[in-house]
């Protein structure tokens, strides 16, 4: 089993795991971000705090309002130790590598499945089959939550996951079915309300423009903020992803808090944060979320930080639905976000290469074009911003 010191390396010694965890307790007496559950060190005294939790939608399973992000296989442990219950893993991340991580952590951890809510993402056509895979990897027999993709308002699409979801659930291997959109997100929202309305009981969605309308953005925002309000008012749990929360962590526990106080509040029942490293399990430990109220000193550094990222893609779609070439500019914008905002180049590069078509060619050629440019909320999408993207993959 692959353990991590907590400066971030890698160590392969099956004895690190406890070193890290002594670290890490040690560390968190020392700054003071409140007891861990010593029972978890084998000694007496008193119990940690329990993380505060939130019910998702009408599923009633309580889940801590910061999840597991994907890409955190190796402070798992840690992070649950601290309270944190909910995971998100998918096959696609680092090529299979975190999902195999992450399955070797709970076959280690014996009964360390059962502490946590687990949601799995799917992309593939075959959902089934790639189900099937994620949980052989895991050694579990379900998932409590399965999320297929639907970034477009496909309802063939739409009907295929429906009837795949409803098999699987009277087969016992998922609890309770969601979807993942992070494009087109009201168009989509909007097909669910339509077609399928009450089904789903959670979705994995982003959730910039949560942020966004608290700053009188109409338009996009405001229709996906309503959409939005009536899926949850259908029971759906929302599960926050893509709210830059890791930028915000890189600024500090109490910019962080203050951010994830505002997707909470806009709607969101948790937030997903991809862990790095051990510090960054103890400031999540010494947060206070038992309420999304927001003192004026945490108004004023979520304001910092939200406008500081003014630019950053609200994942609306529209610049797709936009191009007169049929490029899919919204992923683009994505990727984007993976190479330079998160710095995970490897995933940047492995997301272009799903893209249909030659987009490097397609953006060659609308040089004059404005449709996108003009249709961007914020204007991050154009001609230039669309070419640097595809020079990068070229």
């Amino acid at each position: 089993m692959t353990g991590e010191s907590s400066n971030g390396v890698l160590m392969n010694d099956q004895s690190n795991d406890e070193v890290t965890r002594r670290r890490f307790l040690q560390g968190a007496a020392a700054v003071g971000v409140g007891s861990v559950a010593t029972g978890l060190a084998g000694e007496a005294g008193p119990a940690a705090p329990k993380f505060p939790t939130h019910l998702l939608g009408r599923t009633k399973l309580r889940v801590s309002r910061i999840g597991i992000g994907g890409r955190s296989k190796r402070v798992l442990k840690l992070a649950v130790e601290a309270g944190i219950n909910l995971v998100h893993s998918s096959t696609q991340y680092e090529r299979g590598r975190a999902i195999r991580a992450l399955g070797a952590t709970f076959a280690k951890n014996p009964g360390l499945r059962d502490k946590l809510v687990l949601c799995l993402k799917g992309k593939l056509k075959d959902l089934e089959g790639e189900l099937d895979h994620m949980l052989r990897c895991l050694h579990t027999d379900h998932a409590d939550v399965y999320l297929p993709m639907l970034v477009k308002p496909d309802e063939r699409r739409l009907e295929h996951l429906m009837t795949v979801q409803d098999a699987l659930q009277k087969k016992g291997k998922i609890r309770f079915k969601g979807f993942v959109c992070h494009s087109s997100l009201s168009d989509v929202f909007e097909m669910i309300l339509a077609k399928a309305p009450g089904y789903f009981d959670a979705a994995l969605v982003a959730t910039r423009m949560l942020i966004a309308a608290k700053y009188g953005k109409g338009g996009e925002v405001g229709r996906y903020v309503k959409n939005l309000a009536k899926l949850k008012a259908q029971g759906l749990g929302v599960i926050s992803m893509k709210s830059r929360s890791g930028q915000a962590m890189a600024q500090g526990a109490k910019v962080f808090q203050a951010h994830c106080k505002t997707v909470l509040a806009g709607g969101a029942d948790t937030v997903l944060f991809t862990f790095a490293n051990v510090q960054q399990v103890h400031t999540v430990k010494g947060l206070d979320l038992s309420t999304t109220a927001m003192s004026d000193t945490e108004r004023h550094l979520a304001d910092a930080f939200h406008r500081s990222n003014g630019k950053a893609c609200l994942m609306c779609g529209r610049c797709t639905q936009s191009c007169p070439r049929g490029l899919p500019v919204g992923d683009l914008m994505r990727i984007r976000m993976y190479h330079d905002e998160y710095g995970d180049v490897e995933y940047a590069q492995e997301t272009y290469r799903e893209l249909d078509g030659d987009p490097a060619r397609m953006a060659a050629a609308c040089e004059s074009c404005t449709a996108c440019s003009n249709a961007c909320p914020i204007g991050l999408a154009g001609a230039q911003t669309v070419r640097y993207v595809t020079s990068l993959f070229a």
